[in-house]
């Protein structure tokens, strides 16, 4: 098997060797490849989070389903490459959870972005070692809910609600009473990560991957609770984090400059953070982030 600029894009981004045409290169400029990449994607997300160190641990457990959209831009050169990726919710999903995030029962509403940038190097035939960034950011969204009245599936709280402490009640609900901006609780990870691929040419009609990569990351968790004028009771929590990825994917060429691929992935991430604001002193956070993502898109050989 030769490995010319568009053999190479198509083992590196999991297209068929028939999709890459035979070029000669006249210069660095033209020995490269661009590959653009657009996907949908369908994204389940399962948390966990512990809170230890109260005078009560509090355990919560959410899961929702995400539409999100992925796009992805790669320059390959001979053996190496360079990618770009972003993946995003396009609408608030709301999600089924158990346990308390806001002090009260509530909907609430899920967003996921993630980012990276990644070089990898064909060490052998069809094997590549890659390393790169990633950033990641979970944004949950509490309705507004009145902390006395649990009966409905989503009753209206008047302007007036009810009496709530700050820090006691429902969060969001105090928020929706005082005018502030939504209430949000973030979850961050971002950091390195290294891994592995490895891929099978079935048939000369596409190429079947498996890759695998771990990441060592920083974490942090905090809110807006008070708005943006009472910095002083945000949340904020930070520490340490590590997960892992593991893929198995299709793809296949639909003409010598364009194909489209399915994408199986499956991502946890493992944080645990400790209060850094001292409105919850002594407390730690343990919060376990698992997503499974299946993908269909379309690439170009350019």
């Amino acid at each position: 098997m030769s490995f010319n600029k568009h053999s190479l894009c198509g083992l590196f981004l999991l297209a068929g060797s028939a999709a890459c045409s035979q070029v000669a290169a006249e210069s660095f400029l033209d020995e490269i490849a661009w590959v653009p990449q657009l996907g949908v994607q369908y994204k389940q997300l399962e948390f966990e989070q512990d809170i230890r160190g109260l005078a009560r641990t509090l355990n919560v457990e959410m899961d929702a389903d995400l539409p999100s959209l992925s796009a992805g831009l790669a320059a390959v050169y001979r053996r190496g490459y360079v990618s770009l990726k972003y993946e995003g919710t396009y609408s608030n999903v709301k999600a089924d959870s158990q346990g308390s995030l806001t002090n009260a029962r509530t909907p609430i509403e899920a967003e996921r972005e993630d980012y990276s940038i990644t070089a990898g190097y064909r060490v052998w035939r069809t094997a590549n070692v890659f390393a790169g960034y990633l950033v990641g950011e979970t944004t949950l969204t509490p309705l507004p809910r009145c902390p006395l009245d649990i009966s409905e599936e989503e009753p209206v709280c008047g302007d007036l609600g009810s009496a709530i402490i700050p820090g006691s009640g429902n969060r969001a609900h105090y928020h929706y009473v005082a005018g502030l901006p939504k209430y949000e609780q973030t979850y961050r990870e971002d950091g390195w990560f290294v891994g592995a691929s490895y891929a099978w040419n079935v048939f000369d009609t596409g190429t079947l991957s498996v890759s695998f990569a771990y990441a060592f990351l920083e974490s942090r968790f905090n809110d807006n609770f008070g708005g943006p004028k009472e910095p002083q009771y945000h949340l904020d929590l930070e520490g340490d984090a590590d997960g892992f990825s593991l893929g198995l994917a299709w793809s296949q060429p639909l003409s010598q400059r364009m194909g489209y691929f399915v994408d199986l992935r499956t991502q946890q991430y493992e944080a645990t953070t400790s209060d850094d604001s001292g409105l919850a002193a002594g407390s730690v956070t343990d919060t376990k982030e698992t997503m499974t993502t299946l993908t269909l898109g379309v690439q170009w050989y350019l």
